[in-house]
């Protein structure tokens, strides 16, 4: 679930920013004028859709064609038709939910296409999965390495302690045995 919101996140941010930063701007500097109207209706019919499509083409890239994707895009700008639309604008202002559904559906459909001519393969909730128990598995692998001591060390402990009790017994250090050894030849 964590990893089907995070997907999903910066999309959200730019929506938000989108259907909230954007009129607020536009009701700062023009207020309530003739070309308040005018801009209203380019946010409404251009930049926002073109953003839509936009973020429907790189998320479609990454992910694929997700029908999750497609009702972010309304479900967020629903509250905005009340926050920023008077009574007699919010029927055209509700007609927009449906044109940023479907300029998401466009841009979905843009990169599947795009990654249909480039054999590009999007990554899968399932793929996403996988990753995520690898992570863990390997997370597990380096918690078990901790406790548990490295065969080579305790072969290297092993042959430290039999070449000290060897030294013991014969009362000749092994490394005097050795130079003595390299001064013979």
């Amino acid at each position: 679930m964590k990893k089907s919101i995070k997907k999903f996140l910066p999309y959200t941010i730019i929506y938000i920013c989108a259907f909230y930063v954007l009129p607020f701007l536009e009701i700062q500097t023009f207020g309530s004028s003739a070309t308040k109207d005018t801009v209203s209706i380019f946010l409404g019919l251009f930049v926002i859709p073109t953003a839509c499509i936009i973020m429907g083409i790189i998320y479609g890239n990454k992910y694929g064609f997700d029908w999750f994707f497609v009702p972010i895009a309304p479900v967020i700008y629903l509250p905005s038709c009340f926050l920023f639309y008077d009574s007699r604008d919010l029927f055209s202002a509700l007609s927009y939910i449906f044109i940023y559904a479907f300029t998401g559906i466009v841009g979905l459909g843009i990169s599947d296409m795009i990654r249909a001519k480039s054999g590009m393969v999007a990554v899968s909730d399932e793929e996403l999965k996988e990753e995520a128990s690898e992570e863990e598995f390997r997370e597990n692998e380096i918690v078990e390495e901790k406790f548990e001591p490295d065969a080579t060390d305790e072969m290297e402990q092993f042959l430290k302690k039999y070449a000290s009790e060897i030294e013991n017994q014969n009362k000749i250090p092994l490394n005097e045995e050795h130079s003595s050894y390299n001064e013979d030849i």
